[in-house]
């Protein structure tokens, strides 16, 4: 014959505390939601933090290059190496103006990439990961439901027992 430990009261307490290890498995749903969804704003972020110091980069190469064509254009040099002298200037100033737009692109790319997997992450947890959690939370309120008939019908065989 088997014992039953505890009482009433203990057997109460078990399933307050069942149903607040649910809630919480549901609110552990919520918060790491929000944690992707903090992951994704700090990628925006940087990326765009990168975009704006390859543009300030490039608007300093650019700004160095025009320094050095307006000087090379005010000189009293002639001739065809001077004139050549200016269009490397120029292909120069183009070829930075490249290099810089296909970092910004490629940055660009990256970036929502980025945010695609993100995006699919904070849906994998709103998802799954909560429907999982909300399972678990209705488990562990089924189990507070069965402490609590267990209790009743203690309480109902207590008073059987008391009347009898």
């Amino acid at each position: 014959m088997g014992i039953v430990g505890g009482n009433l009261a203990d057997i109460g307490a078990n399933e307050a505390s069942l149903r607040a290890t649910g809630g919480m498995a549901v609110a552990s749903g919520v918060e790491t939601g929000a944690a992707a969804t903090t992951l994704q704003s700090a990628i925006v972020e940087a990326t765009d933090g990168l975009v704006r110091a390859f543009e300030r980069i490039a608007g300093e190469l650019h700004a160095d290059i025009d320094r050095a064509a307006r000087q090379l254009e005010s000189t009293d040099w002639h001739g065809r190496s001077r004139e050549q002298a200016i269009a490397i200037k120029a292909e120069l100033r183009g070829e930075v103006a490249r290099v810089m737009e296909s970092a910004a692109g490629g940055l660009a790319t990256e970036r929502d990439a980025f945010c695609r997997r993100a995006d699919a992450l904070v849906a994998e947890v709103q998802d799954n990961f909560a429907r999982v959690m909300e399972r678990v939370d209705a488990e562990y309120a089924a189990l507070g439901t069965a402490a609590r008939v267990t209790a009743e019908r203690f309480e109902a065989a207590d008073q059987t027992i008391r009347m009898g």
